[in-house]
């Protein structure tokens, strides 16, 4: 019993305050990362990570103004673009509704195959479109 729960060690969760440390005394390289492994009481291959992750990021604190510009405008272009599906999405619901009323009055309304955007602006103005020409089958 005392074996299975040995096995049943849950996970430690590290702050970043402590990985930050661990990682810094590993960079000073004062001691080995066995000697911080054992005092900090974490794995090696983990003090490996957190330098190698601490090394990685040290640029990032530099740029911290270029970065919130840089999110800034990214998140000005994702925005652009939720609106522009939602407009497509809508001109797609109008386009669909138009071709199924077609499919069931043959002829009493007759849209072309035309771009979503065109039959959108006909819609919003109350137009009917008719044409000529049917849809090929």
């Amino acid at each position: 019993m005392a074996r299975e729960q040995d096995m049943k060690q849950t996970r430690k969760k590290h702050g970043a305050a402590f990985k930050a440390k661990v990682a810094l005394a590993a960079i000073k390289g004062d001691r080995t990362v066995a000697e911080l492994a054992s005092g900090y009481g974490v794995h090696p291959n983990q003090i490996y990570a957190w330098k190698k992750q601490l090394l990685d990021g040290a640029t990032s604190v530099f740029d911290g103004g270029v970065a919130t510009a840089e999110g800034t405008a990214s998140e000005a272009q994702v925005d652009l673009l939720y609106r522009q599906i939602g407009q497509l999405k809508v001109e797609n619901d109008l386009y669909e509704e138009f071709r199924v009323k077609q499919d069931t009055f043959l002829g009493s309304v007759t849209v072309p195959l035309l771009r979503p955007g065109l039959v959108t602006v006909a819609a919003s103005r109350g137009e009917t479109v008719r044409t000529g020409r049917r849809p090929p089958p």
